[in-house]
């Protein structure tokens, strides 16, 4: 089971087209947060602590398989901190971690997220990085639904970060070559996140890689 962690204020749904790319033995779960899709009207985590030992608690019934923990940018940190509880926990079935255009712990951002701007600048920042559907950009019905939850990813995520937690699991980064966000020595510090195996992939894109080489990224991930 390959269990896939959206970016900031993403929604499960751009995981859909991966499943026909996936061999039929895996199955492919996309975890859907408060603040998007038929969870729009719920208010977003504010706290780490209160995702992480929610999402954990939620995942424990479908780790009856074999599985692997996915997340890009946001959703790798959600993926980190959710893997450290299983692991104190126990959950055999977790098999590996793959953390995809997104900083270690010990690295700061090189780029802030602006989630305490102003609306227009905000939007702005979002169309100057290119991660946002054109449908919600040029939407301004949609900009407003989706904003709170955005801003609240976008924050927990600016205060993400502390001192080296070991998980017993092997890491696998995944990185853009032209990543202006998440550049590849702020993601290579991975390797003393793991009490196992350590392996960077680098892929020829900027930060929303696992988008424009989506066969590139689904074929690594099948490995």
């Amino acid at each position: 089971r390959l269990i896939c962690l959206p970016y900031a204020g993403g929604w499960p749904g751009i995981f859909r087209p991966w499943a026909q790319r996936l061999p039929a033995d895996v199955d492919l779960l996309a975890v859907r947060l408060p603040g998007r899709e038929s969870r729009l009207l719920e208010r977003p985590y504010t706290e780490w602590s209160h995702l992480t030992n929610d999402l954990a608690e939620a995942l424990r019934p479908v780790l009856d398989v074999p599985s692997v923990l996915f997340g890009h940018s946001f959703g790798a940190m959600v993926g980190y901190e959710v893997a450290r509880v299983l692991n104190r926990q126990g959950a055999p079935n977790l098999k590996a971690l793959v953390v995809s255009g997104c900083r270690c712990p010990l690295m700061r951002p090189e780029r802030r997220a602006p989630y305490d701007a102003p609306s227009d600048a905000l939007w702005a920042w979002l169309r100057e990085i290119d991660g946002t559907p054109a449908e919600v950009l040029e939407n301004p019905q949609l900009r407003a639904l989706t904003e709170p939850t955005l801003r609240a990813d976008l924050k927990l995520a600016d205060a993400w970060g502390g001192a080296p937690d070991r998980v017993d699991l092997p890491i696998v980064s995944f990185g853009g070559a032209t990543d202006g966000i998440v550049p590849r020595h702020q993601i290579e510090g991975w390797r003393n996140f793991t009490a196992r195996t350590y392996r960077h992939v680098e892929f020829a894109g900027g930060h929303f890689f696992i988008q424009t080489l989506e066969a590139e990224v689904v074929a690594e991930d099948r490995k």
